[in-house]
C-alpha cells in the first residue's frame, strides 16, 4: 500500500495508517507503533505532526521522542514545544535526553528562552522530588548551548544533581575524580570538566 497507494480502493493510505497505528497504541505497543511511524510516514511533515499529538494523547510519547525527525522533515516549532512540555511532567529523563538532542540541532527547533522560564517554574515547585535534578540539568544544557556558562555552572553545582552526575561520571575510565564538597575549587573543576565534555 505504501509503494502503490493508487491501488487502494476501499480505503486510502492514511485511513489504513490510522487504523494500524491506533490499534498498536491501544494495545500499549508504543515502541512498535513508533518504529512503524518511522517506516511508514517517511518525510510527510503533516502526518508526523498528527501522530506526535496522537502519542501525546495516549500518554506514550516517551516511546516516540527519540525518533521524531529534526530534519527531512522539520516540524513546526509548536510541535517540538508540545513534546517537551508533555515530557516534563510525564518522563523527566526522556525530557532531558530530548533537550540534549534537539537543543544542538543546526535548525532551532524550539524557543530556548521560553523553555528555560518553564523549567525555572517547574524547579521551584518541585524542589523535593527526585525528578527536579533532570530539570536542573536541562537548564544547564540550554545555558551551555546559549554560551551562558556561569549560569550553567550554578545549575551543575546544585546539590540536587551533584551526586547523580558525580556518580555517573566517576564510573567512566576517562573521568577520575568527583567534586569535593568541602572545597569550592574542586567543585568548579568538576563542573568545568562536565561542560567541556558537552561542547
Amino acid at each position: 500500500a505504501k509503494t502503490d497507494k493508487s491501488s487502494l480502493t476501499l480505503y486510502n493510505y492514511n485511513d489504513l495508517l490510522q487504523l494500524y497505528l491506533t490499534h498498536l497504541l491501544e494495545l500499549r505497543e508504543a515502541s512498535t507503533a513508533a518504529a512503524e511511524c518511522r517506516r511508514l510516514i517517511g518525510e510527510d511533515a503533516a502526518l508526523w505532526e498528527s501522530w506526535v499529538y496522537k502519542f501525546i494523547d495516549y500518554k506514550q510519547l516517551d516511546s516516540m521522542a527519540a525518533i521524531i525527525p529534526m530534519e527531512r522533515p522539520t516540524l513546526s516549532s509548536s510541535v517540538y514545544e508540545a513534546v517537551l512540555l508533555s515530557l516534563i511532567s510525564d518522563s523527566p529523563k526522556v525530557f532531558l535526553d530530548t533537550v540534549k538532542r534537539w537543543g544542538r540541532c543546526a535548525t532551532k527547533l524550539f524557543d530556548h528562552q521560553s523553555l528555560l522560564r518553564t523549567l525555572e517554574q517547574q524547579k521551584a515547585g518541585d524542589r523535593a522530588h527526585a525528578s527536579s535534578s533532570y530539570y536542573i540539568e536541562a537548564q544547564a544544557q540550554l545555558y551551555i548551548i546559549s554560551h551562558m556558562y556561569e549560569k550553567a555552572v550554578n545549575c551543575y553545582l546544585d546539590s540536587r544533581i551533584a551526586d547523580r552526575l558525580a556518580s555517573s561520571s566517576s564510573s567512566s575510565s576517562s573521568f577520575s575524580y568527583k567534586p569535593d564538597k568541602d572545597e569550592n575549587k574542586s567543585d568548579y573543576r568538576f563542573v568545568f570538566d562536565l561542560i567541556e565534555r558537552q561542547n
